[in-house]
């Protein structure tokens, strides 16, 4: 069992004896465990290639003084009392760029 879409499956085994049953159980966790890392390391793929297309298009925001922006602030977690609480504030001027 490669893990590759289409790949065939193999048949169930026929169970004869306890042994049968004890060997049957051994190959069905291998094959889950394979399963399992063909799954975890296409997942992984998938997130570093979604990572490398965001990264490619995002851009660092640019402000001058001036623009009228928004502020963030997001409602603390532990409470439901800000639940529709707006988190944005502003918008406020920028009057003063600082680069750290």
């Amino acid at each position: 069992m490669d893990g590759t879409p289409g790949s065939p499956r193999r048949p169930a085994p026929v169970i004869r004896s306890e042994l049968d049953i004890v060997t049957y159980k051994e190959e069905v966790v291998q094959a889950l465990t394979e399963a399992r890392g063909v799954a975890q390391s296409q997942v992984r793929r998938a997130q570093d290639k979604q990572k490398r297309l965001q990264d490619q298009h995002a851009a660092e925001p640019s402000f001058q003084v001036g623009d009228r922006v928004f502020l963030c602030e997001p409602a603390a977690k532990s409470s439901n009392a800000h639940k529709r609480a707006r988190p944005y504030g502003g918008p406020y001027h920028i009057v003063l760029l600082m680069f750290l």
